[in-house]
Formats: structure tokens, C-alpha cells, sequence
């Protein structure tokens, strides 16, 4: 900041300074101390007037240490100091003043947001620049710092405040469309923030700034073929990409489902650097969510070859090895994990909490209830957010403790934020019901359907999960009235009237679906599996499947619907094949036990039979009839011979 900025009020008493000049020579004692820090202000502002800096700001100096407690004096010393160029003493000055006029203030925001290296340092400029904005000669100056402040604190609400009436005086202003955008992605009106943004993108000096921000708000609207066009445009135009460059184009294009273009990116990016780990840990993602395991694995051990102590992919191979229910593998690289993370708390904030999320999930996969619960209580010392939510409400339905777990819900802190407090809602109305309040937990329900459109997703899942299925196909008609065409919405319509016995109906609903979204995996496999399950449709069914399975290669429940389906062709062995990486990947899953048990029996081997269906009743089936279907299979095999 150039120091002619800081021209303060000091200067403003030139005929003082020529009054007093004549005192240079009185000697000491010969004026009381006041006088004398008069006149050495006097003398200070003559010689900074006439470019004497140093000496200048020494007299300054001297004054304020004759007259420490002076507000006044010690702020013009700190506006002398500014204007000479030396901040961080100008700061330290303004700061012990105990009162500040408005452009003391406005001086001390500006200098502190100037440097400001933490949040901390922000707020503490917010405040001098919010104080600071009366003082009109640096009026305009004072309040794009301030946007900028709010802007890099988060707070979007009030940089909007200040941009909106300046935006309608000056329209076509590109810096202002740049911060509107910013400041309207944070408040979640992506359509508009978009608008503003293209237009701040059209001048040279806000491009490549404003094209950063519009790639964002076109991701956090789903629109990622265009995020990730935008973002291949700028890597080739701005000559020899840079590594980043190409790992944050090709994690779009992996987001717009374009994984053969984003391997291409990748490939590109380790050809240049075989050991740039982002592109490692992308690459071994992009491998996991094809289904390529081993490849999966393979990279991320390279990314850990060339980054041992890379909290990523160490929490990557981690997932893997979950994903593959390899818990032994798991859990030593969680804990280097955390040990990793605990050392860069500073630079890493939340990285702790996300290690003890996947430690939570780990044991409460394994079903080591025990071991999670040290990890969800760490959790819980901070307020909840999403996750955290969902694995302790786990941990109490896994185990059936509802009422324990209502009252740990009534009193838990959340986040807060509405998808957060949404989830706390329909998370209580679930547990109030298996706790025995009926009554209040369905009129809980009944509301959350009837509001907005993510209140009544959470109404109708909740109402899935506790085998609500005539409320939930009530509700979830009514909300489709409102929100038409909703995917989630239409695939839970379409479950809970298969769970209701109308199967013509949810076939019908599965079409419609599919018609609309022909790659949803969900929809693929559920009807596929129901009508592999009645025994009809048994090409199709395959079709559907084989299509769900090829989307996701890793899914258990996937797997199991293609070995039932095979099951029901005739095919044991693609069923066996398939029913045993179902059991591989859904260990605790009484359904994949049971059909492994109708395979076994089938093919005559009688004690592999049992030994499944057996493993199925000590999972607690939870499907209508099922506990009395398997034991029925149990009672007809021949009795175990005598040991």
C-alpha cells in the first residue's frame, strides 16, 4: 500500500508546526511536559512534511514515550508510521491506542487485512473496517477490503449486503460481478452467482479468477461436463499444464462420468511425474470406483511409496481395504493416519475428526461395537455433523438400543446447519418410534413430508427403513405432487410399493425411473432383483443387473442379485461365483448367507447348506418371513450325522 494513502490528520496543522518551529531552541525544563510533547509533535510533522522521514518518526517516537497513555498522539504516530510504509509498527501502535477515530480505524482494518495470515487476523480487521467505513476519503477503499474480508471469512450474507446497492450504481463494474459471485455461490444461488461470474470473466484482469470461481458453482450445481470443459479450455490455453492443473480437471471429469478421459488426464500428469501423488490417489480412486481392486491398490501403494506419511492415501488404501471387508489391513493404516494428521492439527483442521469417522465405520462394519465407540465419543465432543450423526445413530439401531439412543439424540449438539438438523429430525422420529411413541414419531414424520423437498426425502427414507411402507408410498406421492419427477423420491415410491405387495405398480414406477435416469444402479438392481426374486423376467432381470453391477463392480448387494439371478437360470456356477464375492463384501448380510444356503442345497453338498443358513439366523434377518423361511429349509434338510 502506497504511503500517499495514508495522508492523516496530522498534516492538517501546518501553521502550528510554523508557530512552535521557533521553540527548537528552549531548553529543557523551560516548558512543562505537555508543552514539550507539543512541541515535539509540531517538530515531528515538519520534518515528515518536508520528507524527513526518519527523523521525523523519531520525535513522533519520543512524544509518545513522554505521554504513553495519550489515545490521540499514539494514534498519529501509528498514521505516520502507515504513511512511511512500515505496517507491522503502524499496527502495533494503532492497536494500543485506546480509542481510535474513524480513520484510525479505518486505517488499522486496512493495514490488518492487509496481512492478514489467519482467520483470527481477519476478524480482527473486520471490526476496524466496519468501524472505519464513516470516514469518507477512504470510504471506497475501506469497503472492497471489507467485502474481500467477509468473502475469505465465509460470510457471504453480509459481503451481498455491501455489493448488491453498489452493483446497482455500477453495473458494469467486473471486480463487483466477480465478488457478487463469490459472495452468492456462498449463500447457494449458484444460477445467479453463474450469471455474474461470466460476465467478470469476459475482462482480462478478472478471468482467470472469476473462471476459477465459475468452475465451483458449476460443480456445486452438478454441471461438471461444463465445470470440467472450462477447466481443460484454461490448462490448454495457459500452455504447459501444470500438475494441479490436470488433476483438478480430471477429478471433474471423473465427477461427469468421463473416467476413460480422465485416466487419458491422469496418465498425462504420471508420464510427467511418476510420483505426483494427487494423480496417484486420483488414479486409485478412479480404479476402486471401477471395480478394479487390484489396480486400486496398486496405486495407492505407489502413491505411499513416494509419500509415506500422505494422510490421503492412506485413508484411501484404508476405504479399499473396507470397501473389501479387509479390516485386519484397514486399521493399522487408520492409525498411522491419525498419527500423521495429529502432527499437522494446524494445517490439517477437521483431518482428525474425518480419521475418527473411518475408524467409527470400520468397527461398526465389522460389528466391533466395543471398539467403535471410543472413536463415535470422540466425535461427540465437538458438535455433530452429518456423518458423525449417522454412525451414532448406527451404532444404537445396529444394537436395537432405541431408547438409550433417543436420549442420546435429544441431547446431542449438532451442527448447525439444515441438512444437518434435518438429519437430527428424522433421526429422532425414527428412534421415538422403535422406542414406543408411535403417535409422536409418525406426526414428526408426517411433517417433515409435507415441507421441502430434502424434508420429505428424509420422511419417506426414514419411513423405508422402518417398514413404514403404506405411509411411505402415501408420502411420497404426495411430495412427487410437489416435486415432480424427483429421482430419490420415485425410487422409494417404487420400493415401498414393492414392500407393499403392488408389484405391477412398482414395476411401472421402475420404468418410469429408469426412462429418466436409464444409469441409476439402485433402480437397475432393485428391479431386477425383484423380478429375478418371483422368478420372472429372468433375461431381463440379468440385463438389468449385469448394467447395475458393471456401474458399481464393488457393490455386494449387486453381486448377490446377479448370483440369485444366475441361481434362477440354472447357472450354479456363475451363482456360486457371484454369491461368494457377495459374501466377501457382505459378511454380516443374512440374505447372501440364505441364497449361498439354496445354491449348497441344490447342488446336494448338505452341510454347506446348513452352515449358511445357520450363519443367516445367528445375523438376524430382518425381511418379513424370512426367520421363518430359513428355518423352514433348516427343519426339511436330513439330520447332521452324530459327531
Amino acid at each position: 500500500m502506497t504511503a500517499e494513502v495514508f495522508v492523516g490528520k496530522a498534516w492538517a496543522v501546518v501553521a502550528l508546526v510554523l508557530v512552535l518551529s521557533a521553540c527548537q531552541t528552549v531548553a529543557p525544563g523551560a516548558v512543562d511536559q505537555g508543552e514539550k510533547v507539543l512541541s515535539l509533535v509540531a517538530q515531528a510533522q515538519f520534518e515528515l512534511a518536508e520528507g524527513r522521514v526518519e527523523k521525523g518518526l523519531a520525535l513522533f517516537a519520543e512524544a509518545v514515550r513522554l505521554d504513553p497513555r495519550s489515545a490521540e498522539l499514539r494514534e498519529e504516530y501509528g498514521l505516520a508510521l502507515a504513511s512511511a510504509g512500515l505496517r507491522e509498527q503502524a499496527l502495533s501502535e494503532l492497536r494500543k491506542a485506546a480509542t481510535l477515530s474513524s480513520e484510525g480505524e479505518a486505517v488499522l482494518g486496512l493495514l490488518a487485512a492487509q496481512g492478514a495470515g489467519s482467520r483470527e487476523d481477519l476478524q480482527e480487521a473486520v471490526v476496524h473496517l466496519e468501524k472505519g467505513q464513516a470516514f469518507a476519503p477512504y470510504a471506497d477503499r475501506v469497503r472492497q477490503s471489507l467485502i474481500e474480508a467477509y468473502l475469505r471469512l465465509g460470510q457471504g450474507a453480509k459481503a451481498w449486503a455491501q455489493v448488491e446497492p453498489l452493483l446497482a450504481e455500477h453495473p458494469e463494474s467486473p471486480w463487483l460481478h466477480l465478488v457478487a459471485g463469490q459472495a452468492l455461490r456462498q449463500l447457494g444461488r449458484f444460477s445467479e452467482a453463474e450469471g455474474h461470474l461470466q460476465k467478470a470473466r469476459g475482462v482480462p484482469e478478472f478471468s482467470a479468477q472469476a473462471t476459477g470461481e465459475l468452475v465451483e458453482v458449476l460443480a456445486q450445481q452438478g454441471k461438471f461436463k461444463e465445470a470440467a470443459a472450462l477447466v481443460g479450455e484454461a490448462v490448454r490455453q495457459g500452455g504447459a499444464p501444470t500438475l494441479p492443473g490436470l488433476v483438478r480437471w480430471a477429478t471433474l471429469l471423473v465427477r461427469a462420468r468421463e473416467e476413460a478421459k480422465a485416466v487419458e488426464v491422469l496418465d498425462e500428469a504420471l508420464s510427467r511425474d511418476p510420483n505426483f501423488t494427487d494423480a496417484l490417489i486420483l488414479r486409485a480412486a478412479v480404479a476402486f470406483r471401477q471395480g478394479k481392486a487390484d489396480e486400486a491398490e496398486h496405486f495407492y501403494r505407489r502413491a505411499l511409496a513416494a509419500s509415506p506419511d500422505d494422510p490421503d492415501a492412506l485413508l484411501g488404501l484404508a476405504r479399499l481395504y473396507l470397501e473389501l471387508r479387509r479390516f485386519d489391513e484397514a486399521r493399522p493404516l487408520l492409525v498411522k493416519a491419525r498419527e500423521v494428521v495429529q502432527q499437522h492439527e494446524d494445517a490439517l483442521p477437521g483431518a482428525i475428526a474425518e480419521v475418527a469417522e473411518e475408524q467409527a465405520a470400520l468397527e461398526l462394519v465389522a460389528r466391533a461395537y466395543d471398539r467403535a465407540l471410543p472413536f463415535l465419543q470422540e466425535l461427540a465432543k465437538k458438535p455433530l455433523e452429518r456423518r458423525g450423526l449417522a454412525l451414532w445413530a448406527e451404532y444404537f439401531r445396529a444394537q436395537e438400543r432405541w431408547s438409550e439412543g433417543l436420549a442420546f439424540f435429544k441431547n446431542a449438539s449438532a451442527v448447525e446447519d439444515p441438512q444437518t438438523l434435518r438429519l437430527l429430525r428424522s433421526i429422532k422420529a425414527e428412534f421415538l418410534l422403535f422406542a414406543g411413541s408411535r403417535e409422536e414419531a409418525l406426526a414428526e414424520l408426517a411433517a417433515m413430508a409435507g415441507g421441502e423437498l430434502e424434508d420429505a426425502r428424509a420422511a419417506v427414507g426414514t419411513a423405508m427403513r422402518s417398514k413404514l411402507y403404506k405411509e411411505a408410498v402415501a408420502w411420497a406421492k404426495k411430495a412427487l405432487e410437489r416435486f415432480p419427477g424427483d429421482g430419490e423420491l420415485t425410487f422409494s415410491l417404487a420400493a415401498a410399493l414393492e414392500r407393499s405387495g403392488q408389484f405391477a405398480e412398482a414395476e411401472k414406477t421402475f420404468r418410469l425411473l429408469l426412462a429418466s435416469d436409464p444409469e441409476n444402479a439402485s433402480a437397475l438392481n432393485y428391479l431386477g432383483y425383484m423380478f429375478a426374486d418371483r422368478g420372472e423376467n429372468l433375461t431381463e432381470a440379468k440385463e438389468l443387473i449385469e448394467k447395475a453391477v458393471a456401474l458399481d463392480p464393488l457393490s455386494g448387494a449387486y453381486l448377490d442379485s446377479l448370483g440369485w439371478v444366475y441361481f434362477r437360470l440354472g447357472d450354479w456356477d456363475r451363482a456360486e461365483k457371484y454369491l461368494t464375492e457377495a459374501a466377501t463384501l457382505e459378511p454380516f448380510d443374512p440374505t447372501v448367507h440364505e441364497h449361498l444356503g439354496d445354491l449348497f442345497q441344490a447342488r446336494g453338498q448338505v452341510e454347506k447348506a446348513r452352515a449358511s443358513w445357520q450363519r443367516a439366523l445367528e445375523l438376524k434377518p430382518d425381511e418379513e418371513g424370512q426367520e421363518e423361511r430359513i428355518k423352514a429349509k433348516l427343519a426339511g434338510l436330513p439330520h447332521a450325522p452324530a459327531p
